[in-house]
């Protein structure tokens, strides 16, 4: 005979007063503690269970129970079938009195379930159990439970669930440890038999369509703005097209001018060069005769010009000086030369060492007296032209032209002082005629101190070609230059067009819109800013240069940035960012989920697709099923 739950509460109600609430949690805290609680009871049916059992369900009974040890273990045994009692309740049964096959059933699989002799457990091949087994309270398919979809036998599975038909979200699971338990969990109440449900599905379809409502008109901006992306892309890669076809043109323009604008510029550079030479040695010429230089014989030049030039042009002078003369200088300091001595002394300390520097001066005269001996070098106009030209070269090279004219003006002053004394109260008028015609033109060309006149004089080879303030040759130089660079830039141009055409924008070049854009994101303590197809930091830290665009996986478009700043142990950073549909583009998080590996989501139209259509098509079917419409705002 079967123990009903009636008979059970008629049994024990002066025992103990438990409630609904108790009862369900009794059964849970029972199905928690074994595979199957509830057996065939009598006739090969047995109550089968654990102490876990007892220790639970004694937590839910008053501290203070009046009740013997028998009682209580009888009073646990009786709970238990009564919750098995309360869950077989027959008010859901058919015209045989069974649980109907279909309860808890998705429509999906009734034909899993349909009428026949035997019945084959989903999750568990090979196992067939008959079809009675169906929703009898008793779990068969031990594995999976998909024999008890409507009873609360294999609600110990997970996998063991129950299909609300009525809820409006159309796929609204609730585990069949919820079936029967006296709270409503569907929206009609129709995982309940012995409590009057309030039916909520009309308020809960409201919700749950305002949600997609939200959503779907979010999809639909999306959409739009993507049609817009799509033919402004078309419009842009038209014209890089064009763009590249006109750079092309100015690369051939640019290369059929550009060896003229050169050949010009040649041009004017000789004809500049030549003119600039003969300025200079007209410059130079005029300094030689107005510092006296011709005046001076090879001797002075030789033994007083050339050491204190040398000298007061301190390293550069010295070295000027044994290059005119082809003096090895590696070869002077590698032997230790007396000249390298006294010179390395004189360059460390040049202020406090006034005999070094003499000593210096002497030796410099026999070097070159003695590199004049070895040349054969004569007295006279080839010595003097000879040496003058050292002279000059030095000076260029030190740029002491001043004190060159201040030194020779010096010693033509004093060899003119030492010619007047020898001569004073000696010459005839024969003689001083003749001194006057030979000498014109040497009497003094300057007023006041000859450090003055020796200054301006090497002001004049400071710039002798000066005058080219509006030079021909550096007008076409810089014609040729800026062509030049001209031409590089369209070159650069060029190549970074057909680098965008050959770059994947996604279907329609919907990510084109993006190419010119950053995008900002405030995430902890760190701003992160993300440039599609270019790179990715964090507060300035380098994430990664883009490296491809991937079409498809958990989002609808996946971007990944590599080669970032090295982390302290050695990784180089890397940023993924997943696309979603939206309204607008925006990075609505990014994470760090291991070390120095980053990954953002990203919203935007460029990726709302035929899916969204469909999720907005589905949406505004299922507001005009339920009649809201017009309420929730979808046309």
């Amino acid at each position: 005979m079967r123990i009903t739950a009636q008979r059970i509460r008629s049994k024990f109600a002066t025992d103990a007063s438990i409630s609904l609430r108790a009862l369900r949690t009794v059964r849970r805290h029972t199905i928690a503690a074994t595979p199957q609680i509830l057996r065939r009871w009598g006739g090969g049916k047995r109550l089968g269970g654990s102490h876990t059992l007892f220790t639970r369900l004694a937590t839910t009974m008053p501290k203070r129970s009046a009740l013997t040890g028998h009682a209580t273990l009888a009073l646990l045994l009786a709970f238990q079938v009564l919750v098995s009692g309360l869950h077989a309740a027959p008010e859901v049964r058919g015209s045989t009195g069974r649980v109907p096959r279909d309860r808890g059933v998705h429509p999906k699989d009734f034909s899993k379930y349909k009428e026949g002799d035997t019945f084959a457990c989903i999750g568990d091949e090979g196992t067939v159990v008959p079809a009675s087994s169906i929703n009898d309270d008793f779990c068969d398919c031990t594995k999976d439970g998909s024999d008890e979809p409507g009873t609360s036998a294999c609600s110990y599975l997970k996998s063991s669930r129950f299909y609300c038909k009525a809820n409006p979200s159309k796929n609204f699971y609730i585990y069949t440890s919820r079936v029967d338990d006296g709270i409503c969990d569907c929206c009609d109440g129709e995982d309940e038999t012995s409590v009057d449900c309030p039916n909520t599905c009309k308020e809960l379809a409201k919700k749950i369509l305002e949600v997609k409502r939200k959503k779907a008109s979010q999809y639909i901006k999306g959409l739009e703005l993507r049609e817009q992306y799509v033919e402004k892309a078309a419009e842009r890669m038209q014209g890089l097209v064009e763009e590249r076809e006109s750079l092309n043109r100015q690369t051939v323009s640019v290369d059929l001018h550009l060896p003229k604008l050169q050949e010009v510029a040649d041009a004017y550079e000789r004809v500049e060069s030549t003119y600039k030479r003969q300025m200079e040695y007209r410059a130079e010429m005029n300094y030689i005769h107005r510092a006296k230089l011709r005046k001076l014989d090879a001797n002075t030049l030789r033994t007083i010009l050339l050491p204190n030039l040398c000298i007061q042009g301190g390293k550069a002078g010295i070295e000027a000086l044994m290059e005119q003369y082809k003096v090895d200088i590696a070869f002077e300091e590698r032997e230790n030369t007396t000249i390298h001595q006294l010179f390395k002394q004189y360059v460390d300390e040049p202020e406090e060492n006034s005999e070094v520097k003499e000593d210096l001066g002497f030796h410099l005269i026999d070097l070159v007296i003695a590199t004049d001996s070895k040349g054969k070098e004569q007295e006279g106009k080839v010595a003097v032209g000879s040496l003058l030209h050292r002279i000059m070269e030095i000076g260029r090279k030190t740029s002491n032209f001043e004190y060159l004219a201040l030194i020779s003006l010096e010693e033509y002053e004093n060899i003119q002082a030492k010619l007047n004394a020898q001569t004073r109260g000696q010459k005839t008028l024969f003689h001083a005629v003749s001194g006057w015609f030979a000498g014109k033109g040497d009497d003094k060309e300057y007023d006041g101190s000859i450090e003055s006149y020796a200054k301006k004089l090497g002001e004049t080879l400071d710039n002798p070609s000066g005058g080219f303030a509006h030079s021909l040759a550096s007008s076409s130089r810089s014609y040729a230059t800026y062509a030049r660079d001209i031409k590089q830039t369209i070159l650069s141009d060029y190549s970074n067009l057909l680098k965008m055409e050959k770059t994947d924008f996604g279907e329609g070049n919907a990510f084109l819109s993006m190419y010119d854009e950053c995008f900002s994101k405030k995430a902890d303590k760190y701003k992160y800013s993300v440039c599609p197809f270019k790179s990715a930091d964090q507060d300035g830290t380098s994430l990664g240069r883009f490296e491809k665009l991937v079409h498809g996986g958990s989002g609808k478009a996946r971007m990944s940035f590599k080669n970032g700043q090295r982390c302290p142990g050695g990784q180089e950073r890397e940023l993924s960012v997943v696309f979603y549909c939206g309204k607008e583009n925006e990075v609505t998080t990014i994470t760090e989920p291991s070390p120095c590996s980053y990954a953002a989501k990203f919203v935007t139209p460029a990726v709302c697709g035929e899916a969204e259509r469909h999720f907005v098509s589905n949406v505004k079917q299922m507001l005009d099923e339920a009649g809201l419409g017009s309420d929730l705002g979808i046309d």
